[in-house]
């Protein structure tokens, strides 16, 4: 037998699967063997009955079984993937066979298995969300997502990175209700920085916090050391706002210091701009009051992203003091340009 090793590459390409493209399959097994050698001896490794090869023996028996199922073997593959879950119980066992099963057109295993991988899955979990998002079917992510309410906030925040907030939206919804114009406008709640609800910035030299109190309207504060940089973001927040129509923006301010180079903006991912071009600075006294902002979407696309931010004019002084911010709201105008 020839005893060289294949590139594991050459070997998951010529798996023939229905669901699965080839180049899916070669790169999903590759993430799951993350960590070990890229040249696998197939036909070198033991089953899990015998002697157990040297380094990770689960990963080689993941490994083999691609190989089984290559060769139109599925039973024995079934069988040494289940072994290797046995054998190991954390993620790569579990993720394995929820591809498996997937690719054999079996739902309810593949959600079984799927949901131990969630369970044991943490840091970077491209993966699991790749095998989410463009092959798991729709009524099973879904029921994950309710189940592990953790997953789906982390499933969110990955579909919006990835340019699919369509479905962030969805999974946003089926957590959380129907979203409003402006998540947590009123700050009743400290911002959890991902999905849909505000996310606040961590600028060198600029603290930035919401302050709750029972009773009270939640307010942000940001303080400025005089030492941050020359340009920076305060808070953030995706929204969903229909094309061609005015919208405007309510909130309350006040400050100890000029807001020099603070402006709010509004960036349209699709047509890369700047719907609030011509925004004014804000401008706040010591004393809480009242501003607004109106602006329209044109053209743009249903999501934007909202967020205020400081950039310092040359020359300028950097700021120092304190900027609040408290009871914002988002409300269409009509035609009129009235609420």
């Amino acid at each position: 037998m020839d005893s060289r090793q294949p590139p594991i590459e050459k070997v998951v390409s010529r798996i023939s699967v229905p669901m699965l493209d080839r180049a899916f399959w070669g790169a999903a097994l590759l993430i799951a063997l993350t960590g070990a050698v890229l040249s696998v001896s197939i036909a070198s490794v033991r089953s899990p009955d015998g002697p157990r090869p040297q380094g990770s023996p689960v990963r080689a028996w993941i490994a083999q079984a691609a190989e089984l199922e290559i060769s139109g073997r599925r039973p024995e593959a079934e069988q040494l993937l289940k072994a290797a879950a046995r054998a190991d119980v954390r993620f790569e066992p579990a993720w394995a066979l929820g591809n498996f099963y997937l690719r054999q057109s079996r739902q309810n295993e593949y959600e079984a298995w799927i949901r131990r991988a969630v369970a044991m899955s943490y840091g970077d979990r491209s993966a699991l969300f790749t095998l989410l998002a463009d092959y798991g079917p729709t009524d099973a992510r879904d029921r994950l997502a309710a189940a592990v309410p953790e997953l789906a906030l982390t499933y969110c925040e990955w579909l919006l990175h990835h340019g699919r907030a369509p479905e962030a939206l969805t999974l946003w919804e089926k957590q959380y209700g129907s979203k409003p114009l402006l998540v947590n406008g009123d700050l009743a709640n400290r911002p959890i920085s991902r999905g849909f609800d505000w996310r606040m910035g961590a600028p060198s030299g600029v603290t930035v916090g919401v302050l709750t109190s029972p009773g009270h309207p939640g307010q942000l504060e940001a303080a400025f050391s005089g030492d941050q940089a020359d340009a920076g973001e305060l808070l953030s927040q995706y929204l969903t706002l229909e094309p061609n129509r005015r919208y405007r923006l309510s909130y309350e301010v006040k400050s100890d210091v000029r807001l020099a180079g603070i402006r709010w903006e509004i960036a349209d991912p699709a047509q890369k701009r700047n719907l609030l071009s011509e925004a004014p600075e804000l401008s706040a006294g010591s004393q809480w009051a009242r501003r607004q902002l109106d602006f329209s979407t044109r053209g743009a696309g249903e999501f934007v992203r909202l967020a205020l931010s400081w950039r310092r004019r040359p020359g300028e002084v950097r700021i120092s003091g304190t900027l609040a911010l408290r009871r914002l709201t988002l409300e269409p105008l009509d035609q009129r340009g009235t609420p």
